[in-house]
């Protein structure tokens, strides 16, 4: 695939994202979408701490507990 003359590069966040050990992450609109499903990778590379930037604090928990359950050893409550 080119797009605006470049050519694309394949991504995969097993391998491309780097270990983020004693890392903390703040993912904006992270309760939903590409956001969540950010925060969802990020998790699974065992960062200290993710923080959801959400606008509605129920949609961001909820958020939450669909991310510990995708990655259930991945972030504390």
């Amino acid at each position: 695939m080119v797009f605006l003359g470049c050519k694309s590069v394949p991504f995969d966040p097993k391998q491309d994202i780097p270990p983020l050990n004693g890392k903390m992450i703040l993912v904006a609109g992270g309760n939903i979408g590409l956001g969540k499903q950010c925060a969802v990778e990020y998790a699974r590379h065992q960062p200290a701490l993710i923080w959801l930037a959400a606008r509605n604090i129920d949609k961001g928990q909820a958020a939450a507990d669909e991310i510990r359950q995708q990655v259930p050893d991945a972030l504390p409550d």
